[in-house]
């Protein structure tokens, strides 16, 4: 027994405390958990996006100039897509929508002539205008530093709530035991 009454009570104080920072520990190693998927969310968008686009810079290898014969907006309006003709290497004729929307070509119009990039083997699926996929460079940075970033946070988190308070709970219940 001692000035704040009995040793149940002491021992409920310490209890507390250390229910307390178990409390906080799991707090941190959940959001740290949160923190770290939605990281490898956004680095997962990043890669796979990349992928897709360098895969179009590699299939595209032939260049020409192209007429746009109409450019259409999307259905949620300010993201539009040229439809282009062109002749290829080979001497086909050719006309094809571009499969991206962007509202970098807001500024194209009909019989504008424009550069194009596009597949020999499928000039109709794949090609695109001038350096267009560069400009896509933006949200690669984009997804990849915010991934990036929250899958550090998460890490951090993790690691903090894994050891946080550990030594100290330990050193406080071993000096309640022995006095």
């Amino acid at each position: 027994m001692d000035n704040f009454g009995t040793s149940k009570t002491l021992y409920s104080r310490h209890i507390s405390s250390a229910d307390g920072a178990k409390a906080a520990r799991m707090v941190f190693v959940v959001m740290g958990g949160i923190f770290l998927f939605i990281g490898i969310i956004f680095l997962g968008i990043c890669m796979i996006s990349r992928s897709h686009i360098r895969g179009m810079e590699n299939r595209c290898t032939a260049e020409t100039q192209a007429t746009v014969v109409r450019v259409k907006e999307s259905d949620e309006g300010g993201s539009y897509s040229p439809v282009v003709e062109f002749t290829t290497d080979d001497g086909r004729q050719v006309t094809a929508q571009n499969n991206i929307y962007s509202s970098e070509f807001a500024d194209l119009f009909e019989g504008d002539e424009v550069e194009i990039h596009y597949d020999p083997d499928s000039p109709r699926k794949n090609y695109y205008i001038g350096e267009g996929l560069r400009s896509f460079n933006l949200i690669y940075y984009i997804f990849g530093g915010v991934g990036g970033l929250f899958a550090l946070i998460g890490v951090i988190m993790l690691i903090v709530g894994g050891n946080a308070g550990r030594k100290k709970n330990v050193d406080e219940l071993e000096a309640y035991y022995n006095n």
